[in-house]
């Protein structure tokens, strides 16, 4: 299985000390939950498909996807792939997360998080389960923390409650993509880290932005099973 997160303020501020570049590679290699976001054509998928690759060798790797963009080279990998659009006689979302959640994966990689896989998507998180990765179509830190699950989640019906308050529980790094209009170039804006509530590049200074810091009742370090 991954490596154990940190339990100790001493090791929660070795993460914090790491380089942005070795902070993203170490905790693809101990199994950390990422998100990788952005807007349109930011090349979400294509950098997740580099985190992959950091991915040790010996790991389980498990993908749940509508169409096949994953690249995973791992012997022991297995990949499913979901509907875009509900069926009633078709296979759901929920059916694949609980077979993955039997299949004793080191790491679940899902496509994007969607309307119609939101639930399942934060079902997983909540579960103690750690090692896993997945793309989401947002703006900014603050907004996969503050809106982005919450709208997708509004859209298909659900209500949840204190969910931001859960994502900064579960999330261990969001890396922000943009996409240079002027250019065309891909970057990375934000890398931020809601378990250990740090700020491994970009930290916004307006108001907004700001709100994406831990809630005061969440626990200081993370709760990793």
């Amino acid at each position: 299985l991954a490596d154990p997160a940190p339990e100790t303020v001493a090791e929660a501020d070795n993460w914090r000390a790491m380089p942005p570049e070795t902070a993203i590679t170490e905790m693809v290699k101990a199994g950390r939950n990422i998100i990788v976001s952005g807007g349109t054509s930011t090349g979400k998928t294509t950098f997740l498909n580099l985190l992959i690759e950091h991915i040790p060798d010996h790991h389980r790797v498990l993908t749940v996807q509508d169409t096949a963009e994953l690249e995973v080279k791992h012997t022991d990998a297995n990949h499913y792939f979901g509907p875009r659009i509900p069926h009633p006689t078709g296979i759901t979302y929920g059916e694949i997360f609980d077979h993955l959640m039997r299949s004793r994966p080191d790491i679940i990689i899902a496509g994007e998080v969607s309307e119609i896989n939101v639930l399942n998507t934060i079902k997983l998180m909540a579960t103690g389960h750690r090692g896993f990765m997945t793309t989401i179509h947002s703006s900014s830190v603050g907004e996969v923390l503050n809106r982005a699950f919450q709208k997708r989640g509004n859209t298909a019906g659900h209500q949840f409650i204190d969910l931001t308050a859960t994502l900064h529980e579960e999330i261990d790094l969001i890396i922000q993509l943009v996409r240079d209009l002027s250019t065309g170039k891909r970057r990375i804006v934000q890398i931020y880290s809601p378990t250990l509530d740090h700020w491994f590049y970009g930290r916004p200074a307006n108001f907004e932005e700001a709100k994406c810091t831990r809630p005061p009742y969440a626990r200081f370090l993370p709760s990793w099973s």
